[in-house]
């Protein structure tokens, strides 16, 4: 028994500098550097999922499809701003994220136009067969409905082909924002692994 205790006790001692470590990695913040590389990269998997949703639009293919790829652009840029708070206020990588937010701005601008499409167009098609259901005193009067239906829906359209243009131009500034940002990562990277001597030469990394 005392055996055992002994090498209980040796085990404890041999973990405890671990299980500190690890509790004061937990209650430690990241390090400002390697939280803005953090923030860096869910900012670029925000990013594909913009450019995935622009190309939906520029298409118009698929409403549904656009809204699902907007829903999910909305939880990740919500949990961006949770998680990133200080990083965010500090102004990291404010280069690269305001163009993905403004980006991100106006994709969701486009997609009320687009649901504003819809609407208008169910509104011409319900016009359309009650005209042509309608008795003859009646021809007038749906005549005039189908008309400002058809006038609602081409304005629509004309807003959606607007922040349609807007949103793909949005997200082109974006991408070159992320090319600028690689470049400057990898550039900082690089002077990372390289540190000046004393006398002024540098000394790599084997």
């Amino acid at each position: 028994m005392k055996t055992i205790a002994t090498l209980v006790l040796v085990a404890l001692i041999s973990l405890a500098p671990s299980v500190g470590l690890a509790q004061q990695a937990a209650s430690n913040p990241p390090l400002p550097r390697v939280e803005s590389d953090r923030l860096r990269q869910d900012l670029l998997v925000l990013l594909e999922d913009v450019r995935a949703a622009s190309v939906v639009l520029s298409a118009q293919s698929s409403y549904d499809d656009f809204m699902f790829k907007i829903g999910r652009i909305e939880k990740r840029l919500s949990a961006i701003r949770s998680k990133y708070r200080t990083a965010l206020s500090r102004g990291d990588q404010k280069a690269l994220g305001v163009p993905i937010s403004d980006a991100c701005a106006a994709l969701y601008a486009a997609a009320g136009d687009w649901k504003q499409v819809r609407f208008a167009a169910n509104e011409v098609t319900g016009a359309q067969r009650s005209l042509a259901h309608a008795a003859p005193w009646e021809v007038d009067f749906y005549q005039g409905q189908l008309r400002a239906a058809q006038v609602k829906h081409t304005e629509a359209r004309m807003r959606l082909s607007d922040h349609t243009g807007t949103a793909v131009a949005s997200v082109q500034a974006a991408t070159k924002a992320q090319e600028t940002s690689k470049k400057q990562a990898g550039a900082a990277q690089g002077l990372r692994f390289t540190a000046p001597r004393r006398n002024g030469s540098e000394v790599r990394p084997a």
